[in-house]
């Protein structure tokens, strides 16, 4: 999480298989329904095997002309 917050990217496997009630089982499906709803984009793809990994970022991490600042509040990036 925290290399997000820096700007960076994380790279997870994804699959699209999930329903909501399994997100809170395994870290990995919480990052395919962050990833799936919109809060994380894909900037590339890998395959080993079966299995696909995404490298990850935050999607809208500011804009210059309001001096970089987030679209999205602080607390949106706290770990519970």
């Amino acid at each position: 999480m925290e290399e997000l917050i820096a700007g960076g990217s994380i790279e997870k496997p994804v699959h699209e298989d999930i329903t909501y009630d399994e997100v809170y089982k395994t870290e990995d499906n919480l990052w395919n329904f962050l990833f799936f709803t919109g809060y994380l984009k894909k900037l590339s793809e890998r395959f080993d095997g079966e299995m696909v990994y995404l490298t990850l970022a935050v999607p809208n991490t500011g804009t210059p002309e309001y001096g970089g600042k987030t679209d999205l509040p602080e607390y949106h990036f706290r770990l519970v």
